[in-house]
């Protein structure tokens, strides 16, 4: 990013955020690290206000939005992958600007609730602190109709449940730790794409053929609307997944202390997505903020590793573990 200060010159997602208000400065990474306004505002202006003869604050609005879209594409794409209903569960949101652009990435798909942890900035490194050991292990095993054969078939299932047992027990799991879970990669024959579908124990050593294209012929219903009974069964690749479950750290319940909050720390012009206006916005130190605290929008909530837009739509609580969660209202101006 230019704000940065290291030599960057091409305005990024940081720069537009920063121009837009909603970043401070003097706060970033708690205070550790100072923004500058006016190498963000030249690069936003030579590389992208200047060639398309719009301001600065519309050049940053507009990549504010690219980026917003960019995001609620990907997501989409998992909700109709996986025949979700957006208003129907939360979204939570990982990543130091992920918590920036969250509400209005959430108006965009109709996701009513969002949820961000207090660790949002440092999401992935906590995770792996509770992350399972885990291998996956595959095999091709091309064949469909008479050529399958229940011995390959078992030797192969086998053969990678004794890999990836010894690998577990290598770093450092005990062989009753294992969990083993087996799945296949199917197809009718002559299509071009393979679904996975989960195997019981049971047919993953003994190869039941007709009960494997039933089980198949119901998976490919259920994703699709309709099933091809009649058709060769055509076998890619097998599968098996090896698990050992490690302890996991206890997390502190950070959101029973502080105060209600109902007086902001100050004030700030920044972008209302839902709105698609600037106007003054509520802020908050989040590290201050108590179990008891709900905030309505307009509000911005700083934290050392994360800013937390909240539009005008939107209101936040802490819940018992200290995450914020955003609820959005109804009213006219929900955007989306």
């Amino acid at each position: 990013p230019a704000c940065y200060g290291n030599g960057g010159t091409l305005p990024t997602c940081t720069d537009a955020d920063l121009l837009l208000g909603y970043l401070d400065p003097d706060y970033f990474l708690g205070g550790r690290m100072r923004l500058l306004h006016e190498p963000a505002e030249r690069a936003v202006r030579e590389h992208l206000a200047e060639p398309l003869g719009i301001s600065v604050e519309e050049a940053a609005v507009a990549a504010f939005e690219v980026v917003n879209a960019g995001m609620a594409a990907g997501v989409r794409d998992m909700i109709v992958d996986h025949s979700l209903d957006p208003e129907a569960m939360p979204m939570v949101v990982g990543g130091g600007a992920g918590p920036v652009h969250a509400a209005a990435v959430a108006m965009e798909l109709g996701v009513r609730e969002v949820v961000v942890p207090r660790q949002s900035g440092v999401f992935c490194a906590v995770g792996m602190l509770f992350a399972d050991l885990k291998h996956d292990l595959v095999r091709s095993y091309c064949a469909s109709g008479e050529q399958l054969d229940p011995g390959r078939w078992r030797t192969l299932f086998a053969a990678m449940a004794d890999e990836g047992r010894r690998t577990l027990v290598s770093e450092g799991a005990r062989p009753e730790e294992v969990e083993l879970r087996y799945s296949a990669d199917l197809r009718y024959l002559r299509q071009v794409h393979e679904l996975k579908l989960l195997l019981d124990e049971s047919l993953a050593e003994r190869l039941r053929i007709d009960e494997l294209h039933a089980r198949f012929d119901v998976l490919h219903e259920r994703l699709f609307g309709y099933a091809l009974p009649e058709e060769v069964l055509e076998v890619v690749n097998l599968r098996v997944r090896c698990v050992a479950r490690r302890p996991r750290p206890e997390l502190s319940r950070a959101g029973t202390a502080g105060t209600a909050a109902s007086e902001p720390d100050g004030s700030r012009r920044a972008y209302s997505p839902g709105e698609m206006s600037f106007r003054e916005f509520a802020v908050y130190r989040g590290e201050t903020l108590g179990g008891s605290c709900r905030l309505q929008g307009p509000a911005i909530v700083e934290l050392p590793q994360t800013t937390l837009v909240v539009p005008s739509a939107f209101a936040v609580a802490l819940d018992e573990a200290g995450s914020f969660v955003l609820t959005r209202r109804d009213g006219p101006e929900q955007g989306g």
